[in-house]
């Protein structure tokens, strides 16, 4: 059974698309105050796809939210919780171009628990 948060993981994906969603999780790589992001770039540079990542039939885990902001701008909240006050993310504006590269990308948040 999928959990709330792989649902939800689902549909962020979908809408941002798998190849714009790594674009941006890439591009944010080096930043090194969320061990989310060091965490699934590891995963990624190890050759574990989106799939195994996010679907993992476990509560906690990776976490991933998308809002349009317009055009090919978008709010991502993305983060992992390893436990009930274990976990950290943030959420970023991202631009993308047509083709779903990276343009920019701004923290506008971080979280801790």
């Amino acid at each position: 059974m999928t959990t709330p948060r792989e649902k939800a993981a689902v549909r962020a994906l979908k809408f941002l698309g798998r190849d714009r969603f790594t674009n941006f999780i890439r591009e944010i790589r080096q930043d090194q105050e969320c061990f989310a992001v060091r965490l699934i770039n590891e995963k990624l540079d190890a050759g574990r796809d989106l799939d195994s990542i996010f679907l993992t039939g476990d509560r906690y885990g990776f976490q991933l939210t998308a809002k349009d902001l317009e055009g090919n701008c978008f709010e991502i909240e993305f983060g992992c919780l390893a436990g009930p006050l274990a976990g950290d993310g943030g959420k970023w504006e991202a631009h993308f171009d047509t083709n779903g590269s990276t343009i920019s990308v701004v923290n506008t948040g971080r979280w801790i628990s």
